[in-house]
């Protein structure tokens, strides 16, 4: 055998080797999906994929206090309870408008997306008022067209556990909705003056032109509230509360703001309603609706 043939059958049995080892393996499993490519070194890796923008800015309720100014607008009313002793008139609706109102508000985190509040506003009224019939006024007797100067002064504070209702569990939507579990605490002092009347009548007894009274309330309120958050720095809020009794006292609060919130600082805007009464079982009682509008700062601590 020449050695030109052994060369050429050496190299055919070279080619039928590499032919062999480029055929799929046989101990592959019939059906099993491909193999993926390999990602070549040199290509740099995919971007991994956004944060959650809803994570990103929806977290745990902050730390803060609210200083705000409130425009408020509506006078109190005293009127005549069930039990007065006296005949005539007792009824007199106060004039004036209420002073600017320092508002403020302390939350502290409570629970999981949760917090409790504590809130206290007060405003002032003075005003003049003629007395159209002869009426009594915080047991003083007013005598039809005595000039009265009537003054006033309202204080709100309250105690709120806003509790996260839904989502439920919580966790990180935009849109909430809290159940409010309050106590609300409420005074109103009042001064009725005739500075027009004599306090000498002609017998020389002395003659009482002022009229001092005031009421208090405390009443357990339960309330809702919704919020949403609609980008990192930018949330609204709505949330109202009451309790009454048929015939007794009753209260009521709402508010509704816009905040925007720029690193520790957030500026509000929003609008705000109360109402209270007391028992009108009493000889008299008091009663009073301010609604207006406020705007300040909240400090994120």
């Amino acid at each position: 055998m020449s050695f030109r043939f052994r060369s050429t059958i050496v190299y055919v049995c070279l080619l039928g080797l590499v032919a062999v080892s480029s055929l799929p393996a046989q101990d592959q499993k019939e059906g099993a999906p491909p193999r993926p490519p390999s990602i070549p070194l040199d290509k740099p890796l995919p971007a991994p994929p956004p944060p959650n923008t809803r994570d990103r800015f929806v977290k745990e309720d902050d730390f803060y206090i609210g200083f705000y100014a409130f425009k408020g607008f509506g006078n109190p009313f005293l009127g005549k309870g069930k039990s007065a002793g006296f005949e005539g008139p007792g009824d007199l609706k106060f004039d004036g408008n209420n002073q600017i109102a320092p508002y403020v508000l302390v939350a502290i985190p409570a629970g999981k997306g949760g917090s409790v509040q504590l809130s206290f506003f007060q405003t002032r009224g003075h005003g003049l008022h003629t007395n159209n019939a002869d009426s009594v006024f915080w047991s003083v007797a007013y005598a039809n067209g005595d000039l009265l100067e009537t003054i006033y002064k309202l204080r709100n504070a309250k105690v709120s556990w806003n509790y996260l209702t839904y989502p439920f569990p919580a966790s990180s939507g935009k849109f909430r909705l809290k159940t409010l579990w309050e106590v609300q605490f409420v005074d109103l002092k009042t001064r009725v003056f005739a500075p027009l009347k004599p306090t000498i009548d002609q017998d020389g007894n002395f003659v009482e032109v002022t009229g001092l009274g005031s009421k208090s309330l405390i009443l357990p309120t339960l309330g809702l509230a919704l919020e949403d958050r609609i980008s990192p720095s930018l949330r609204w809020e709505v949330k109202a509360s009451g309790m009454g009794y048929p015939g007794r006292s009753n209260i009521w609060d709402a508010n509704a703001y816009l905040a925007y919130r720029h690193h520790s600082w957030e500026l509000v805007v929003g609008a705000k309603g109360f109402h209270f009464r007391t028992t009108p079982k009493a000889e008299q009682y008091l009663q009073q609706t301010i609604s207006g509008g406020y705007f300040g700062i909240n400090w994120y601590l």
